[in-house]
């Protein structure tokens, strides 16, 4: 019992706590690298004292609705042979089908309305 209460409880626990000493250890790395660059007399690049930000990546509703068909799909195809084909258990793989499915006719409705028809 107690193994199961560690596992579930401990874990995510422990997941955080490496997050932030990773977290810790990349800042005093930086913070060592630019005393050093100060000690020697040599300029501070601005990268270094600002906080690294990320990229904001625009979404993909190509990639999403993609992967949502293919795992659908793959569903469908697995509870099918393992079943026979037979009990109807495969349409469980229709809803991520259908998910992705839906990400690709909205992809689609959307390329439509950023062109819209040339004037000819």
């Amino acid at each position: 019992m107690a193994i199961v209460f560690l596992t579930v409880f401990g874990a995510p626990v422990l997941i955080v706590i490496t997050i932030g000493i990773f977290a810790l250890v990349v800042s005093r790395m930086r913070q060592r690298t630019i005393r050093m660059m100060v000690e020697k007399g040599q300029p501070v690049p601005a990268e270094l004292l600002a906080p690294a930000t990320r990229a904001v990546r625009r979404r993909s509703d190509v990639r999403r609705g993609v992967i949502w068909a293919m795992i659908g799909l793959g569903a469908m195809i697995f509870f099918g042979a393992v079943n026979d084909w037979e009990g109807g258990i495969w349409s469980l793989g229709l809803i991520p089908f259908l998910i992705g499915l839906g990400y690709l006719i909205i992809w689609k409705l959307e390329t439509k309305k950023d062109n819209p028809p040339s004037a000819s």
